[in-house]
């Protein structure tokens, strides 16, 4: 067995089984054409296909510069080619690319390399390229394309996170992963359960010091009184402050988010998920909105289609969900929205 380090790209297609169960004759031929294509890219580029199984590529490049270059021509490619065919026809690939240790037997490659690459292009949305950082490291500065850290992502079967970056490419999803925008990594997850375990902590105290005031109250004969702060009892600021936490608080949580969108959009329905904690909206990039103590929200979040652009989106929460609209800004493109609170 041969030790070495290579740049590994691994890739397949995007909803392939519903597209062969669609139109299977159509498909087959669509991929053989589409993996001449892929095939002339990445021999351009330097590389070598070691594997294939059905739709799946996986491909070895001497420098991690030649595989994202391949990654970025082939999608440009490929977009450009799914313009003949409706939405749901397209054959889009999702791209993993990664830099690893790999072992060579008889021309095949074996180890973590691969199976990171593997990783990395699950979390790649269609269309999309996501590296580690190692590739991110090697590349940024050589290639003119730009990179969204999507942080650390616990996967499959690797014990250790993996810190990954997207190539916000043309027609690309830009920071979205094909899991949606952005899910919670391990670190992120322990913060949102320690944050409700503070809230829990708070009210099981007051209603301990509550309790022993009665008591209190009843053996002395007395009215029971909590007897609050001096900052928020003498201040009907600080209580109405406290009153609309109190509100705020029903909408705390992850929410889906599913979008069904005009003639004028791209994608004509997308999901992604959101976190709301104490009236802010949070997605992966950081705040991006805020709930009234009424219901009504407002947040934006970068375009599928274009990362550039910019959704706003706007409407209303009750209990565990809520509906709306949003527009794309600078473009035709807007519909409706519908959320659902998962906890």
């Amino acid at each position: 067995m041969k030790r070495k380090i290579s740049a590994i790209l691994a890739a397949d297609i995007s909803g392939y089984s519903r597209l062969v169960a669609e139109d299977e004759e159509e498909t087959i031929r669509r991929l053989a054409t589409y993996r001449e294509v892929f095939d002339d890219f990445v021999t351009r580029c330097g590389g070598r296909i070691f594997n294939t199984a059905g739709d799946a590529v996986l491909a070895e490049f001497p420098s991690a510069v030649d595989a994202v270059r391949c990654a970025v021509d082939v999608q440009e490619s490929f977009r450009t080619r799914n313009l003949a065919y409706a939405p749901s026809r397209h054959m889009s690939f999702r791209i993993g690319i990664t830099i690893g240790d790999v072992i060579e037997r008889e021309g095949d490659l074996l180890g973590d390399g691969v199976n990171i690459a593997a990783r990395l292009e699950a979390l790649a949305a269609p269309g999309g390229i996501c590296v580690s950082r190692s590739v991110y490291e090697q590349v940024r500065n050589k290639i003119s394309v730009r990179f969204d850290d999507i942080g650390e992502q616990y996967v499959k079967n690797i014990p250790n996170a993996i810190h990954a970056y997207v190539v916000a490419v043309q027609g690309s999803p830009g920071g979205q992963t094909a899991r949606g925008p952005w899910r919670l990594a391990a670190p992120q997850k322990n913060w949102l359960t320690a944050g409700v375990a503070v809230v829990v902590a708070i009210a099981f105290l007051l209603i301990l010091i509550t309790q022993k005031q009665h008591d209190a109250a009843q053996t002395k004969g007395a009215t029971p009184m909590i007897k609050l702060p001096m900052s928020v009892a003498d201040s009907s600021e600080g209580a109405k402050r406290t009153g609309a936490a109190g509100v705020l608080s029903r909408f705390d949580g992850l929410w889906d988010v599913s979008l069904s969108g005009n003639e004028h959009c791209v994608y004509r329905n997308s999901e992604f998920r959101i976190s709301i904690a104490n009236g802010g909206i949070r997605q992966s990039s950081g705040e991006s909105g805020k709930v009234e103590a009424n219901g009504d929200f407002r947040f934006t979040t970068p375009s599928r289609a274009n990362p550039s652009l910019t959704v706003s989106l706007f409407g209303r929460l009750s209990s565990n969900a809520g509906e709306g609209t949003y527009n794309v800004i600078g473009s035709k493109c807007g519909g409706t929205i519908a959320l659902k609170q998962l906890n």
